[in-house]
Order: C-alpha cells, then structure tokens, then sequence
C-alpha cells in the first residue's frame, strides 16, 4: 500500500482541512509581529500541507488518537501516510496514553515503527475500568516508565508534552500541582 492510498481514508476522516489563506495584515502584539490570515477553508494533500508547512515555517503534527474513526489510531495507517514526508515539515505527535488504548501490548513496537516519523511526544495517563476510560496522573495507569527509555532515543529537540486530563478544569491550584508531579515523573523516566 502506498500513502496515496492512506490520504483518501484521511480525507474522508477530515484530515487535511486547513484553515489558512492570503496574509491580510501584520499586526504587532509585545514587540512580536503577528500575521493575520484571510482564512477559507481547502483540502490538502500530504504533499500539498508540507509545501504549505516550509512555506509559513511551521512543523505539522497528526497525534495518534483512539478511536476506529480516527486516522493514526492504529499507528501504522499514519506512518504509512508520512512515508515520503520530511520529518521537518508533517510528523508524527506520538502520544503514549492512545497508542497503549489502540496498541494494547503493541505499543511499543508501534514506537519503534513510527520513530523516523515522531515530531513530538505526548503524555498523559488513563486507568481502563471495564471499557471507560479515565484519565490519571502518569504513572498510575497503563503509560509506564518503559515510555521514558523509548521517547529517550529521540533527539533532543523532540518537543514533549504533558497533558493533564484528569484535574477539573478551573482548579489552577490542583493543575499546578498536577503539573509538577507529572512532570516530575516524566523527567524520572527520561532519566
């Protein structure tokens, strides 16, 4: 199977609808300049989206997500799509908590297989209780410190994220908090 196979299942999951269009003003906020863009809405190819990508200097990512509907769900459907794309402008967000939902055991060999595709790693952490998912701090559900060893072999320039899913929103002080643990966990695991 080739990637052109893969954009016409991501295009009918709605991946490759952009918003973006002809600069129609430079506005300058805290000394930065800020770009407006006329926005309208396109389909794009992979090739077409990583053309736009060197074009306004951005790097895209495509996070793997649960769900049967989702492209990237299985890992392999989007490291196929990525085949022929340059890490630099379209990769892939590995995110731990999905990829150990539609992986199971076979996340970590869906690791290894994305690898050359990764731009960026997410966690986050969920319990599985019967078939509901629930999110929890890391380290007390499925994502494990055997994440840390792989996303180590990454460069060091591999942005990682923390997401904290599980504290209610509005409660800065249990967020914050909920930040340094995870974070701290995170970096233990890293090594």
């Amino acid at each position: 199977m080739n990637r052109r196979t893969f954009v016409g299942k991501a295009a009918l999951a709605g991946l490759g609808t952009f918003a973006f269009g002809k600069v129609s003003a430079v506005e300058k906020l805290d000394g930065r300049e800020i770009t407006v863009f006329t926005k309208f809405r396109k389909k794009l190819s992979f090739d077409e989206l990583a053309a736009m990508n060197v074009e306004i200097v951005v790097q895209g990512l495509y996070q793997n997500h649960r769900d049967n509907n989702y492209v990237g769900g299985p890992i392999w459907d989007m490291v196929g799509m990525l085949e022929e794309s340059d890490l630099k402008h379209l990769s892939l967000a590995f995110d731990f908590a999905h990829a150990t939902v539609e992986g199971a055991n076979a996340w970590e060999m869906n690791f290894h297989r994305a690898l050359p595709h990764i731009g960026a790693i997410y966690y986050k952490d969920y319990r599985l209780d019967g078939k509901t998912w629930n999110p929890c701090p890391i380290g007390e559900g499925v994502v494990n410190a055997k994440s840390g060893k792989l996303a180590a072999k990454l460069p060091p320039e591999v942005p990682i994220s923390i997401h904290i899913e599980y504290v209610k929103a509005g409660d800065v002080a249990k967020t914050v908090e909920a930040m340094k643990n995870d974070l701290a966990t995170v970096r233990k695991w890293l090594g």
